[in-house]
């Protein structure tokens, strides 16, 4: 029997999970954490395929029926559950899944403030009252489950202390320190370590021919697939134009250029799209941090902008560039609790701007 064939990524947990299928000592209840974008919801489908396959010589085929109905996420044994807000309607929902069918390791669109209701989970539970429609087991992804409330998850909690045999739970989470003490403990954790550029390179290439874009974008975004697709999605030329613009105003002290500036990364009135913004001058400084203590290029993820980076890096090379990152960390999670975002990054340029000692 073969396990696993067509996927190229997390080659040791799945074969953990391979060994634990052979053994007949699969868990019901798992936990995969780790960053954001390592593949954690892709590796849940190949668990709940490898759970109900058809094929005899290799699981997951990825050729039956069962495995057709899983990867387009359709299948009524399977319940892929996400968070979301009580603002959209069921077009909104329909939508959001389907585009997650077709991709499952692109991002969500998390419009509005979002969260994994009681409802949906006494919904689950009522549901596993019931055995398999058609395979031999269910399977109930939760991706996000952090955002599961205080009440969700108390009640979700019952489920896990009595499932029945045939139900497998996956829970899905960048911030396992967040769930509740008595959920992690009843799951079996898998950690889910950062991808590798080639690795996200064997999984993008899946989805789109690799271009010089393409191979910027995948550097950028650090192991994280879902900031490479959703990257994809967007303009990225169009938010590094931004970050340039924000540091040469930072840096040049005016508060025309700033106010300008900050006018145009507020446009979208998106605290995510701002956190991105602000993610992309954070990896500017490191790439200048480099330059400035290692004069090594090859460590550069901007290398597109190495000539602004080393100009940068020999003007200001007297400047403590990790006090700036610690600015910009702190001004992301200020962001993040919805502090007035065009007073918050006028402030900002302004802090940057004391930072930077010119030579």
């Amino acid at each position: 029997m073969q396990y696993f064939t067509d996927f190229k990524i997390h080659k040791k947990i799945l074969s953990q999970l391979q060994s634990a299928y052979e053994k007949n000592k699969l868990a019901h209840a798992y936990l995969f954490y780790g960053s954001e974008g390592t593949g954690k919801e892709a590796t849940a489908l190949e668990l709940a395929k490898l759970l109900n396959c058809e094929d005899e010589q290799s699981k997951p085929c990825n050729k039956c029926n069962v495995c057709n109905k899983i990867n387009k996420l359709n299948h009524p044994d399977l319940k892929y559950i996400f968070p979301i807000s009580s603002k959209w309607k069921p077009e909104d929902i329909s939508k959001r899944n389907s585009n997650k069918s077709q991709n499952i390791f692109a991002p969500i669109d998390q419009e509005g403030v979002t969260n994994i209701s009681i409802d949906k989970i006494r919904e689950l539970k009522n549901e596993t009252k019931y055995p398999p429609y058609e395979s031999k087991q269910k399977v109930y992804i939760i991706t996000e489950a952090d955002k599961m409330n205080r009440e969700s998850a108390n009640s979700f909690l019952k489920l896990l202390e009595e499932p029945p045999d045939y139900l497998t739970l996956i829970l899905i989470t960048s911030s396992k320190n967040v769930l509740l003490d008595t959920i992690r403990s009843r799951c079996r954790s898998i950690y889910f370590p950062r991808l590798s550029n080639d690795e996200s390179m064997e999984v993008v290439k899946n989805f789109h021919p690799i271009d010089d874009k393409i191979l910027k974008v995948i550097k950028f975004s650090q192991g994280n697939l879902k900031k490479v697709f959703g990257s994809l999605e967007e303009d990225y030329e169009t938010k590094q134009k931004l970050v340039l613009t924000f540091l040469r105003a930072a840096a040049s002290g005016s508060a025309v250029k700033i106010s300008d500036a900050v006018d145009d990364m507020f446009k979208k009135r998106d605290k995510n799209y701002l956190v991105e913004i602000l993610n992309l001058i954070i990896l500017w400084f490191q790439d200048v941090n480099h330059l400035n203590t290692l004069n090594e290029e090859k460590t550069v993820i901007n290398f597109d902008f190495i000539t602004e980076l080393t100009n940068f890096s020999n003007a200001y090379s007297k400047s403590d560039f990790e006090q700036i990152i610690n600015i910009l960390e702190e001004a992301i999670q200020n962001i993040k609790r919805n502090i007035y975002a065009p007073l918050l990054l006028t402030v900002l340029a302004l802090r940057i701007k004391e930072s930077l000692i010119k030579k």
